[in-house]
């Protein structure tokens, strides 16, 4: 993905993202989520006719912000509103594309629409169209958006078995996974977590500048030897980068 122009145009809009911290659902975890999304749907081929991006732009925005209205932590958040939270607080952004063409009322019902449902059942994408007005020429390609962006999330609750391990387990079930895409990376989802605790997360998007594979992987190996923190699974994430079996 990243030696593409997918992942170009990852490295313009994650300029342009709002870093500042939020917690467990945080940077990092929106990190995470906007890389598996983007694979996810590059694996489904949904960027296939995207030529000015906007389907990209989109779908990044929203994994960046799909948490923005969460207000407290992983245990004693209100689970039932924050999409809501989320909704309404997106609503009030002054959005720009990465190419600094600002959002159409479109884009932002298609944005909060994908939003809103990373919360909900399946069988209420087609009320959350309804409620944000979604032409019918757009609605199958929208919850087809709908159902990646819950796939990236899902995929990311991998987290919660690294960083909680005894307090609580992940609920990701792989069988509830939308697309075969989404199960390919069930693996991937925990060397991702890792990876991005030990390398830069710019440099994860600048791996196609020349160098940096090494340096990239280097720093994997270094960071654990100094602290003492690396996983098994990281170095079995390490051995299978090298050999190019995994493509992040």
């Amino acid at each position: 993905m990243t030696i593409s122009n997918i992942g170009e145009y990852f490295r313009r809009k994650y300029r342009q993202i709002d870093k500042t911290p939020r917690g467990i659902h945080g940077i990092t975890h929106n990190n995470r989520v906007a890389v598996l999304a983007m694979l996810i749907a590059q694996g489904e081929g949904v960027f296939e006719k995207d030529e000015d991006n906007r389907v990209k732009d989109i779908l990044l925005t929203a994994a960046y912000y799909h948490d923005i209205g969460r207000k407290k932590g992983i245990i004693t958040d209100n689970w039932g509103t924050h999409a809501e939270n989320s909704v309404r607080k997106v609503g009030k952004m002054n959005l720009k594309h990465a190419n600094g063409e600002p959002y159409t009322d479109k884009d932002m019902n298609i944005l909060k629409a994908l939003i809103r449902a990373h919360e909900g059942f399946d069988d209420e994408m087609d009320g959350g169209c309804d409620r944000f007005e979604i032409e019918e020429s757009k609605r199958d390609e929208v919850k087809r958006l709908m159902g990646i962006l819950k796939d990236a999330d899902a995929l990311d609750r991998v987290r919660t078995d690294i960083n909680f391990p005894i307090v609580m387990m992940t609920d990701l079930k792989p069988q509830y996974l939308r697309t075969n895409t989404s199960k390919r990376f069930l693996d991937a989802s925990y060397q991702l977590e890792e990876v991005v605790r030990y390398v830069d997360f710019e440099r994860v998007l600048e791996y196609n500048i020349p160098g940096v594979k090494q340096r990239f992987l280097d720093r994997i190996r270094d960071k654990g030897k100094a602290t003492g923190e690396l996983k098994h699974i990281v170095m079995t994430g390490y051995r299978r980068i090298a050999r190019g079996e995994i493509i992040i």
